[in-house]
């Protein structure tokens, strides 16, 4: 046999794209816990196409062999070979401490080969491996009589997680396909509007990050939209996508994560920005297809899209941090280009996320005190363009605003302004219960739904006004203690006792309950 040498010429790593870079520096970014694929290119310095002999390639981290193939000597050509590793004694490679390291690949790692230089058969590559946390997309099945049915929800909801999963940055896609359907509303053209913000509420209260809704082939013609298949609003937490575009939801969750929104990548560079990179699980490299944030493709297709690196790298920054979970008010609305405010249901929830400030915010929804002083702010960009795909943003006069934000017992006060301007100010106790009260089912009373549910309606109400205008006398505040007692009493005797609710959008006694308990807390701290 010929004198043999074997160098390696390059190696890249790719749980989606290859060699990200989020931060700029010197290392390649990984996610903690998601498959990857380590690429090498070998070279041998002699061609003999018939030597068996077996040469081991391994791929070490930390220390650890975390992925290896073996390979005939006879198949490394002298004008390079290159191999893909995925494993290392069934164990797939997913980088699992944090922080940073250096890959190490070694060509001949047996030493089972004997070469004219033994000293070239090792590469390096300095990684940093960060964790994201998970991916949490509830899917809401939207529809009506006037609709028709969904044929293909299952699939769609299947089919997308597959391609999120496959391209997002995170090492697990927690989604929850939710089994009540919400009944998308009835007025054309602003009912989509509401039916947005109602997924992403729904969403919220399910507990969930982001929330799709899954609409009928009917249900975007219904609102005069023809030959559109999804439509969202940027940094919101709701979108929606007709059944059977396998790769919509992957693009209108960019939208709610603040890409591509101005202008939508499809304007910029049709009909996608070509990508490259590595489908891991289907171990198949992706070469020169259209970014998913560019035109959507055929109905039931994922093999024709896949994410470019600086999208991938923008979505890897945004999903790096855990917000924290306090006790929250859910706050929603649709805010109006003319200033105007239409305020929806709001919910106490014991634990949630936080919706993340946005510097620079064009609205901000914030928390104040008995005297006044700010004790929570969140910015968030209220843009009123809707992304419709695949026509583009289309400029509309209403949006939807929908944050969670701190509760904290001394709040008396929740205000909604834009650029400086407050729009609405409401009193967040008397609002939780009125809302509350709505959102009881009839199957929650235990006899006449109706009447029973407008004479706590009024009793909320009554409260509400008190509070509005007691001015802080002691005798008021005793009244609307004793008011918020009676109303508490009410609930007790005239629901029942352990009923569940069907859909996220309702609540329970229990939820009742603890709502009418807030709210008298932060009556007495007025």
């Amino acid at each position: 046999m010929a004198a043999v040498n074997l160098s390696p010429l390059g190696v890249t790593v790719a749980q989606v794209v290859y060699n990200p870079h989020i931060n700029n520096d010197f290392f390649v970014d990984l996610v903690a816990g998601k498959p990857a694929v380590v690429g090498v290119d070998i070279v041998s310095s002699v061609k003999d196409y018939t030597n068996q002999t077996p040469v081991v390639v391994e791929a070490t981290l930390h220390g650890q062999v975390v992925a290896r193939e073996t390979l005939p000597i006879g198949a490394i050509d002298p004008l390079g070979f290159h191999v893909d590793l995925f494993e290392a004694d069934g164990v797939r490679f997913a980088p699992s401490t944090p922080g940073p390291g250096i890959l190490t690949v070694t060509v001949d790692a047996s030493n089972s080969v004997a070469e004219t230089d033994e000293t070239d058969n090792r590469i390096e590559l300095r990684v940093d491996v960060k964790p994201t946390r998970a991916l949490s997309i509830a899917y809401v099945p939207v529809t009506r009589n006037i609709l028709g049915p969904l044929y293909e929800f299952e699939t769609t909801v299947d089919k997308s997680n597959e391609f999120i999963a496959a391209t997002y940055p995170v090492a697990a896609v927690n989604s929850g396909r939710q089994d009540a359907t919400y009944e998308a509303d009835a007025l054309p053209v602003i009912g989509l509007h509401d039916d947005i913000l109602k997924v992403g509420v729904w969403g919220c209260l399910a507990g969930f990050e982001k929330a799709i809704g899954v609409v009928p082939s009917t249900y975007f013609p219904y609102h005069a939209k023809k030959k559109v298949n999804g439509v969202s609003f940027c940094n919101f937490s709701g979108g929606l996508v007709e059944e059977g575009y396998w790769t919509v939801a992957a693009h209108e969750l960019g939208h709610m994560f603040g890409l591509r929104c101005d202008p939508e990548e499809y304007e910029s560079d049709p009909p996608g920005i070509l990508s490259n990179g590595f489908w891991v699980d289907r171990r198949i490299p992706v070469s020169s297809v259209p970014c998913f944030m560019g035109f959507s493709p055929d109905p039931r297709t994922l093999d024709t899209r896949w994410i470019d690196v600086d999208d991938y790298k923008a979505l890897f920054r945004a999903l790096r941090t855990d917000p924290v979970d306090p006790e929250a008010l859910l706050v929603a609305a649709l805010v109006h280009r003319d200033g105007t405010v239409d305020l929806r249901p709001w919910y106490f929830m014991p634990a949630t996320t936080l919706t993340e400030s946005v510097p620079g915010g064009n609205y901000a929804v914030r928390v104040t005190d008995a005297g006044g002083s700010v004790l929570w702010t969140v910015e968030v960009p209220v843009d009123f363009r809707m992304m419709v795909e695949p026509t583009g943003p289309e400029e509309v006069d209403v949006a939807p605003l929908l944050v969670t934000i701190p509760f904290p017992e001394t709040a008396v006060e929740v205000q909604i302004a834009r650029d400086g301007r407050v729009l609405a100010a409401v009193g967040p106790g008397p609002k939780l219960l009125v809302d509350a009260i709505s959102a009881i089912p009839d199957f929650g009373f235990t006899k006449e739904p109706r009447e029973r549910r407008n004479a706590l309606l009024n009793k909320a109400e009554a409260i509400a006004r008190m509070a509005a205008a007691h001015g802080k006398k002691d005798q008021t505040r005793g009244e609307l203690m004793k008011l918020t007692r009676d109303l508490r009493e009410r609930v007790e005797s005239w629901l029942v006792d352990g009923y569940v609710k069907t859909t996220p959008l309702q609540v329970e006694k229990a939820e009742v309950l603890r709502v009418i308990d807030e709210a008298a807390l932060r009556l007495a701290n007025e």
